[in-house]
């Protein structure tokens, strides 16, 4: 229990900081793919008796270097390409599982939902160590990433966003243990996402979106335990419920501050 509650302090943390730079440069959907395109690795690698890590990291390099590689050429939709992609990667997950005797029903659980209730202090040592990268890179690129959230072609070269793609990617594999492949994305940019609706500004942006990350973390990881369910799933609910919460609320006072 203690771990879990470590790691979620992380997640907020990590809501806080690259879950917002996700939300500002529109890469959501994006984390999201690539947290869902490790499945395949995830299951290769139980077949091959491989570190479920490394081959989690294979399959979201493969998934990154290919969507960023196609979106390069002019008029390229970034989303239908990122939609394809993910497509292929589930299919291929799908695939092998059937003929792949050594994975469980357990097993196949944990790849997509994680075991956020039972980590060990391992998956808090990577979990802390992605929270390190991502500082560094934000401490090199926040200006960059500033601008290019109000000015897109600001990033010469793009060698701000392809920072932010890949930090996000390896991030959300680092995760796959704790929430899995499934809700590593949604517990990153959901929190991030209701703090949008609440503050204007950047910092209580930030801020707000680490407390709501906790808050809901804290809340899943307490109603897991009582009700026997994993905990990652209960923190993706929660968080949906809550964002569709704020947005409500939201949809109701802005119209109200226009008039």
């Amino acid at each position: 229990m203690l771990a879990a509650l470590i790691e979620i302090l992380l997640l907020g943390a990590l809501a806080g900081t690259l879950g917002v730079w996700v939300l500002v440069r529109r890469l959501a959907f994006f984390t999201h793919a690539t947290a869902a395109a490790t499945f395949p690795g995830l299951i290769a690698a139980s077949r091959w008796g491989i570190a479920p890590l490394g081959g989690a990291f294979a399959a979201a390099g493969a998934f990154s270097t290919l969507q960023r590689a196609i979106t390069r050429r002019p008029g390229t939709d970034a989303g239908a390409v990122t939609g394809t992609l993910l497509v292929g990667a589930l299919a291929v997950g799908a695939a092998i599982v059937p003929g792949e005797h050594h994975v469980d029903e357990g097993e196949g659980q944990a790849a997509l939902f994680g075991a956020l209730g039972t980590i060990g202090w391992g998956q808090v040592a990577v979990t802390a160590a992605a929270l390190m990268l991502v500082g560094v890179t934000e401490a090199r690129f926040r200006r960059a990433w500033t601008a290019a959230g109000f000015d897109p072609g600001s990033d010469d070269g793009g060698h701000a966003d392809t920072a932010l793609l890949v930090v996000a990617a390896l991030t959300v594999v680092a995760l796959a243990d704790a929430v899995g492949a499934l809700l590593a994305g949604v517990v990153l940019v959901a929190p991030a996402a209701s703090a949008r609706l609440l503050a204007d500004d950047l910092p209580r942006i930030r801020r707000l979106a680490a407390a709501i990350a906790v808050a809901e973390g804290a809340t899943a990881v307490v109603v897991a335990d009582a009700a026997g369910v994993d905990a990652a799933a209960v923190f993706a609910v929660i968080a949906g419920v809550v964002h569709a919460a704020v947005a409500a609320i939201a949809s109701v006072r802005r119209p109200a501050v226009a008039a």
